[in-house]
């Protein structure tokens, strides 16, 4: 049963969140969103799974179910799925930075964070650019009269 218990904080001091943060260069909000599936997959190539589990909520019986009958990299991305359909909406970015940091992993905690950052960097946004290519609505000046 001790392969189930969650691992003990290490000695030294850890960063803060804000250290990391402030390392990578994106603000405290951004970590307030949902984990996307995508997102998921991508985190989980760096993901110690056996020592965060716990910190992320899941039970004994989650982490057998999780460890059954899969390659290493599956049992990666089933850790986070589970994570996420066990929390849902509160399966955030935050939660994983601050679980990471919490069992002495600020290097993966930072990965997660350049992560979220790569794809705001990545996602175009709506702009007055785009505006003209959108099709008129209903009642526009634009539509016949």
């Amino acid at each position: 049963t001790t392969f189930f218990q969650a691992a003990p904080v290490p000695a030294m001091n850890p960063p803060t969140l804000a250290e990391v943060l402030s390392k990578v260069g994106i603000s405290e909000e951004t970590l307030d969103q949902e984990c996307s599936d995508t997102d998921l997959v991508s985190i989980s190539q760096f993901l110690d799974w056996r020592t965060i589990a716990p910190h992320l909520g899941l039970s004994a019986i989650d982490i057998v179910g999780v460890d059954c009958k899969r390659t290493e990299p599956e049992k990666r991305v089933e850790t986070l799925r589970k994570w996420k359909k066990k929390f849902g909406f509160k399966a955030t970015y935050r939660v994983l930075v601050e679980k990471h940091l919490e069992t002495g992993n600020a290097d993966h905690a930072a990965e997660v964070c350049r992560l979220i950052k790569q794809q705001a960097e990545d996602t175009p946004t709506l702009s007055r650019a785009v505006l003209p290519t959108l099709p008129p609505t209903i009642g526009s000046s634009t539509s016949a009269s």
